[in-house]
């Protein structure tokens, strides 16, 4: 193998484990519950690069559970007050006017249901 190829090698792995570095760094800012969404274990990420690719082992498919059944009256009711809502309220609920009904029906995405 010539020099060339040897320091081009030697470059590539340098580059490949920096950014594994940086993605490294990243999830480990994440909470848990991220982690484990995304098939990632927050021990192998301690463990450093040398645990790539941080896979959980025996990854177990997580669902949220059905929250109880709610009357399909009070579905319309919310989706009613929603609608009537001007813009700017929605945006500081983090809703759009077009998500209204899978909001009410499923839950705004990253906010976990409360027991009722």
């Amino acid at each position: 193998m010539s020099i060339i190829k040897r320091a081009f090698r030697a470059i590539e792995r340098s580059h490949v484990n920096l950014g594994r570095t940086h993605a490294r760094e990243y999830l480990l800012g994440r909470d848990d519950r991220f982690l484990a969404d995304s098939g990632f274990s927050r021990e192998l990420l301690e463990q450093g690069n040398g645990a790539w690719p941080w896979q959980a082992g025996n990854r177990v498919a997580t669902t949220t559970p059905e929250p109880a059944a709610v009357p399909e009256s009070i579905r319309r009711q919310a989706v009613t007050e929603l609608t009537a809502m001007s813009q700017a309220d929605l945006d500081d609920l983090d809703v759009a006017r077009g998500e209204i009904d899978e909001v009410v029906r499923h839950g705004r995405p990253g906010i976990e249901r409360q027991a009722a």
